[in-house]
């Protein structure tokens, strides 16, 4: 969560709010596609949902 808000308050400042919000959107998706793979694919429950958030 400290990492989020660092880069998005950085962004808030260098770009307008459509980037940051493209930003989360790009990083929502590869959540949902990691959490995929990782849960569904390798069977790692939640210790996949965890990695898939964090490397999200």
């Amino acid at each position: 969560m400290v990492g989020y808000n660092v880069v998005s308050s950085i962004l808030r400042r260098l770009v307008d709010s459509k980037t940051l919000l493209l930003f989360v959107f790009i990083a929502c998706i590869i959540n949902i596609i990691v959490d995929f793979v990782l849960v569904g694919y390798f069977h790692l429950g939640t210790k996949g949902a965890a990695i898939a958030t964090v490397s999200a």
